[in-house]
């Protein structure tokens, strides 16, 4: 096995949907997307299966098709808009996308009866998010439509809050939602109504509605820097690597591109099979760090150069008896040293962190919950 390699602690999700439960006592879209952010979709996917959510959410139709193909037979969700093209797929893999204007329900509802199928559509409102989506005055004309065309069947009705931890703009939000369903429709003919993310869960400012749909706090962390996760909630993935190559600098000794950096003092550095190409942030050039775990002890070793491709190196001149040692790169029980932290070096968000994680690094499934003697 590849000595870089991320850890994904099963447990450590199971836990997390849990607290969601907890906190929302709703039905749970789980958002797999991008990989699962990165843990490995399919994979994620049959854990969520098992454990009861009711549906799952991708950005693709090529991610939902994936999931049809292993063997995933419940309702998954396309919450970024689809070209044309892509709509026979749609309705061929049964999955369920959100629509935002008539034009994009009637060339659904054309490729729908050439096939002699009905689809499931999400109506999605634009509520202040800017993104996609038709405005509250049109979601009536359009709610109309769908329900008068026997090929399209109205699963729900979404939108999708900015800033989950901003109460008042939340709430703004939600009333301009509501607002914009029409009494009648909803009272013959209920839909499910569905916002509210990870920040919304956790902030609890608003109605969360029918469903729920988390995506970050699944995985272990907060949605935004400003905000707390809730307490038990415990990061899924592990990055880690083992150091292949030891050598003594003198001072003055430069490291890597540029020589950006210099040994200010005689020091042992050592080399990790490890980079940007596998999703390690160049930016930590210099400026992050690495666990190794050496002798049952942790010990915090500084990134020192630029971060290479596929390498980096680290100072480990303050370890006694340092070796071939397994070094984190973040993960859980890593104190100052998750997903969220490096993201903060960064200027960047835990979501990209994990989502950049290149498909080069094996992804290892493991049951139990995370020890550092797991080596």
């Amino acid at each position: 096995m590849r000595p870089t390699h991320a850890r994904i602690y099963l447990s450590h999700l199971r836990s997390n949907i849990v607290i969601v439960r907890q906190l929302s006592n709703r039905p749970i879209c789980a958002a797999v997307k991008a990989n699962g952010y990165g843990h490995g979709m399919v994979e994620m996917a049959r854990l969520l299966q098992k454990e009861g959510v009711a549906a799952l959410g991708v950005a693709t139709v090529g991610e939902g098709i994936a999931l049809r193909r292993a063997a995933f037979q419940g309702i998954i969700m396309l919450y970024s808009l689809t070209e044309p093209a892509e709509f026979s797929e749609i309705i061929a893999h049964n999955l369920q996308p959100f629509v935002g204007s008539q034009a994009m329900c009637q060339q659904l509802a054309q490729v729908a009866r050439k096939r002699q199928q009905q689809v499931a559509v999400h109506l999605k409102i634009d509520s202040g998010m800017g993104r996609i989506g038709c405005t509250p005055s049109q979601a009536d004309t359009l709610l109309e439509y769908i329900n008068s065309t026997p090929e399209l069947q109205l699963a729900g009705i979404a939108t999708h809050y900015a800033d989950s931890i901003d109460r008042d703009f939340t709430i703004f939000q939600q009333d301009r939602f509501q607002q914009a369903l029409p009494e009648a429709m909803l009272q013959n003919r209920p839909p499910v109504l569905h916002a509210a993310n990870s920040g919304a869960i956790i902030a609890q400012h608003v109605d969360l509605m029918q469903m729920v749909r988390p995506g970050i706090m699944l995985y272990g962390y907060h949605p935004d820097a400003g905000q707390r996760a809730p307490p038990g909630i415990q990061p899924v993935m592990e990055l880690r690597s083992r150091i292949v190559f030891i050598k003594r600098v003198k001072p003055g000794d430069p490291i890597s591109y540029g020589s950006t950096w210099r040994s200010p003092r005689a020091t042992i550095i050592a080399t990790l099979p490890v980079g940007y190409g596998d999703g390690i942030p160049r930016l930590l050039s210099n400026n992050g760090y690495g666990i190794v775990h050496s002798q049952g002890t942790r010990y915090l070793a500084p990134i020192v150069g630029r971060v290479c491709m596929d390498q980096l190196m680290i100072d480990v001149g303050h370890i006694p008896q340092v070796g071939y040692d397994s070094v984190t790169l973040f993960g859980p029980g890593t104190p100052r040293l998750d997903a969220s932290d490096l993201a903060l070096q960064c200027g960047t968000i835990a979501y990209e962190i994990l989502t950049a994680i290149s498909a080069r690094v094996p992804r290892i499934y493991v049951e139990v919950d995370y020890t550092i003697e797991s080596d």
